[in-house]
């Protein structure tokens, strides 16, 4: 099969959803492009200050905030894509079904098993697609081989002293909606103080890291926290962590895959958390 060489990509990326959804678009874009391709990114004007900080060394483009279908369909069609990418929890089925009818072969990145009108649906789910949301003639890829993070190659995780703290990273997925899991975050820290972990908290905004602050008073613990405010190639990095703790998503893939050991909740009950496909890769 010889890949076509231009792939436009559209995924979430804004402060509400933080950047899971860019994170595996990235591991897919480098395959691609180690197969002579070249990717396009797409996203809202609306967000293009927040996007250009975390999209350097990305080709970018942006599609109108009013006329998104229309903006869309014309980059897409005046740039000689044919291909589009599209990893977003928005309901596009509109967009898919004018793009399909335009001719643009679209593939979903999905986490719900929704319906779609898309060519190919890609889903880390280990549950059998209901026969009801397959079109003819649509392609369903799923299961954790279809997981979209960067494995280590080589896994290393011996603790040579029995004296050596565990490190733990605590993180509310790439917004840091710490409030959106109050009672998890509020235990998580009470177990760092009681087991003496040596812990480090992501904060990417000034209100995650203010919320930290004040909750971790009522353990007094703050002095012992490391609070950081970004990981430059967190998933490189998170092999360094015993303990992974945070909302289900990316992250707690990239955990497993890497050694350490997730700890996990659900950020809300949306579908996207599937017991059978955390299992399936070894999820405790």
């Amino acid at each position: 099969m010889t890949l076509l060489k231009k792939f436009a990509i559209l995924c979430d990326l804004n402060n509400s959803s933080g950047l899971g959804h860019l994170s595996r678009m990235k591991n897919l874009s480098r395959e691609l492009e180690k197969k002579g391709s070249k990717c396009y990114f797409m996203f809202y004007q609306k967000d293009k200050k927040y996007i250009t900080k975390h999209t350097k060394n990305l080709r970018v483009m942006f599609f109108s905030n009013r006329s998104k279908i229309k903006s869309i369909k014309d980059i897409l069609l005046e740039n000689s894509f044919s291909m589009l990418i599209l990893d977003s929890y928005e309901n596009n089925l509109l967009l898919e079904k004018a793009l399909v009818k335009k001719g643009i072969f679209v593939v979903s990145i999905d986490d719900h098993l929704r319906k779609h009108f898309s060519n190919i649906v890609v889903s880390n789910r280990a549950e059998q697609v209901n026969i009801n949301s397959k079109k003819p003639d649509q392609i369903w890829l799923t299961g954790s081989k279809y997981i979209l993070v960067t494995k280590n190659s080589k896994i290393v995780k011996k603790i040579q002293h029995k004296s050596k703290k565990l490190k733990l990273l605590l993180h509310a997925g790439g917004s840091s909606s710490y409030k959106h899991v109050k009672d998890f975050t509020f235990e998580t820290l009470g177990a760092i103080n009681k087991y003496n972990l040596d812990a480090s908290i992501l904060c990417t905004s000034k209100d995650s890291k203010k919320y930290i602050k004040t909750i971790s008073k009522k353990h007094n613990s703050l002095n012992r926290l490391k609070i950081l405010p970004f990981i430059k190639n967190l998933s490189k990095k998170i092999k360094n962590y015993d303990i992974v703790a945070g909302p289900a998503g990316t992250t707690t893939f990239e955990s497993i895959l890497s050694g350490s050991i997730p700890f996990s909740v659900p950020l809300k009950n949306d579908g996207r958390d599937s017991v059978n496909s955390w299992n399936s890769l070894g999820h405790l």
